[in-house]
C-alpha cells in the first residue's frame, strides 16, 4: 500500500536516495517525478538517455510506479521521446495533469491510462473552481471512472508554524469544494517548509528548522477520517522550483530529518576555505555525535554519513551528500508513518 508520495525533482542525486531504500519499503512509497530541463552547459553525451537510465537504475523492481510530472518542461517532441524511453524501461507512471495543462502534452497521455491520472492542483495559484473543471476534463477526455484519479493538493512552501490553522483551512478549502472526495483513488496533501537556501543559518552551528508539513499532517488527519488521504512532501529541499534561477556553488552543509524538525549542520562553500569539501568530514562527526542521529543501521543514507565521520570514504560533494540525506529523510517519514 502506498503510504508516501515525495515529490522529487527528477536529478541523479534524488534517483540514487530511492535506488538504496530498502526493499521491504519500496512498495510503500510512490515517487513524484518532476522532470526538469537540463541545467548542466558541461554535460557529455545525451541528456534524456542518462535521464531515464539512471530512473530505471532506481526504480526497477516488479510493479513500480512513480507520478510523471513535465510540467517544467515546454518541449513536446522531448517529452514524447521521455514517455517512449520510460515504457521501453518498463517505468510504470501516473500521466499529472494541471489545470493549465497544453493541449499537447494532454494528446500524449489520451491512450496511456493504464495506471490512472493525477491532477495536481498548486495553491492558490488556481481557485477551487479550476480543480472542478478540469476534473471533468479529465474524465470527458479519458475512459477513466473517479476511482482511477490521484488528486494532489499541494500547498507547496508553508513557513510559519503560527499559521498551521490557515494551512489547515486551505486545504480543507479545496477537499470541501469537491461533490464525492472519496472517490478518488487517492488523496495526497503535499507541503514542505525547506527555505530556498540556508545562507541565514550561521555557519558552524547547528541550526533548526520545524517541519510543519509533519504537523499540518497530524491536524489533517486528526480531522479527516478518509483513508484514502496520503501523505507527500518535498523532502530536504525548497518546494518551488524556479527554471529561470541560477545555479550556485551550495555550502558543505548537511541537512537531516528528525521526528518535528530539519536540523542544519552548516559549512562553507568549498571554494572559499582551505579546507573545501573535505568539510563534510567534520560535519558528518557533529552529526553522528548529535542525539538527533539514529545510528549507521538506520538508512543507506545513515551508513554513508558514518563512514564519512569516520572517514572511511571520501567526503563527497554537494550532489553526494544529497543522496545521503534525501535517504535518511525518505525512511525516516516511512518510519514516522507507520
Amino acid at each position: 500500500m502506498i503510504k508516501y508520495v515525495p515529490i522529487l525533482r527528477g536529478k541523479p542525486g534524488e534517483f540514487s536516495a530511492l535506488q538504496n531504500l530498502e526493499e521491504q519499503v519500496i512498495n510503500e512509497i510512490c515517487p513524484f517525478i518532476q522532470f526538469i530541463p537540463d541545467t548542466n552547459p558541461k554535460r557529455v553525451g545525451n541528456y534524456l538517455d542518462k535521464l531515464t537510465v539512471e530512473l530505471a537504475n532506481a526504480w526497477n523492481f516488479e510493479g513500480n510506479l512513480i507520478y510523471f510530472d513535465t510540467s517544467f518542461l515546454q518541449d513536446t517532441p522531448f517529452i514524447s521521446e521521455l514517455i517512449r524511453k520510460l515504457e521501453e524501461s518498463e517505468i510504470n507512471f501516473i500521466p499529472v495533469i494541471h489545470p493549465n495543462s497544453t493541449q499537447g502534452y494532454l494528446d500524449l497521455i489520451r491512450d496511456r491510462n493504464n495506471n490512472g491520472f493525477c491532477l495536481r492542483i498548486k495553491t492558490p495559484i488556481y481557485r477551487p473552481d479550476k480543480l472542478i473543471k478540469t476534473f471533468d476534463t479529465i474524465l470527458g477526455k479519458y475512459d477513466v471512472k473517479e476511482s482511477e484519479i490521484d488528486l494532489l493538493i499541494d500547498l507547496q512552501y508553508i513557513d510559519n508554524e503560527d499559521n498551521l490553522a490557515h494551512y489547515k483551512r486551505t486545504f480543507f478549502r479545496y477537499y470541501n469544494f469537491l461533490t464525492r472526495p472519496k472517490r478518488f483513488r487517492r488523496i495526497i496533501l503535499g507541503a514542505g517548509s525547506f527555505p530556498v537556501d540556508i545562507n541565514r543559518f550561521k555557519v558552524n552551528r547547528i541550526s533548526r528548522i520545524p517541519r510543519i508539513e509533519g504537523s499540518l499532517w497530524n491536524v489533517v488527519k486528526h480531522d479527516l477520517a478518509d483513508t484514502h488521504l496520503t501523505y507527500g512532501d518535498y523532502g530536504n529541499i525548497h518546494p518551488i522550483y524556479n527554471p529561470l534561477s541560477k545555479v550556485y556553488e551550495g555550502s558543505c552543509s548537511i541537512k537531516y530529518t528528525s521526528d518535528t524538525e530539519f536540523f542544519i549542520f552548516r559549512g562553507m562553500k568549498a571554494s572559499k576555505v582551505e579546507e573545501g569539501s573535505e568539510q563534510y568530514h567534520r560535519k558528518s562527526k557533529e552529526l553522528i555525535s548529535c542525539p538527533v542521529y539514529e545510528g549507521k543501521d538506520f538508512s543507506w543514507g545513515d551508513e554513508h554519513i558514518y563512514k564519512c565521520a569516520n572517514r572511511e570514504i571520501t567526503s563527497g560533494n554537494v550532489g553526494t551528500w544529497v543522496k545521503y540525506t534525501l535517504n535518511h529523510h525518505l525512511m525516516k517519514i516511512l518510519d514516522l508513518l507507520e
